[in-house]
């Protein structure tokens, strides 16, 4: 049982190291710009839960230039409710969101 427990140890990781994090970050939009970029139709806050871009090869795609060409993001409730709450002027239109670049399977 010692050898396959050893065995097995041995085999996790020892041929495929863990993958590069891609990049990824955090971006507040304007509704306008990210309901066209919506995946479902689940929605909170008035904001799409979940949005995607350059899935198709094209780097328009991207909300602005400072996000990865190819992405996907999920609403960020916390932020987005402050934003809406804040009573600041032009943001109350805003959605808020964890992003990631999506990156090819290892």
């Amino acid at each position: 049982m010692a050898g396959a427990l050893l065995i097995g140890f041995g085999a996790v990781g020892a041929c495929h190291p863990p993958p590069p994090a891609c990049p990824r970050g955090d971006v507040c939009l304007k509704l306008a710009v990210v309901e066209p970029l919506r995946q479902t139709r689940e929605g909170q806050l008035g904001c799409p839960m979940y949005i995607s871009w350059g899935q198709d090869g094209r780097a328009a795609d991207a909300p602005f230039s400072d996000l990865a060409p190819i992405g996907e993001a999920t609403l960020d409730h916390e932020v987005t409710r402050a934003m809406h709450t804040s009573g600041k002027p032009g943001v109350s239109d805003q959605c808020c969101y964890h992003w990631y670049r999506t990156c090819p399977s290892p």
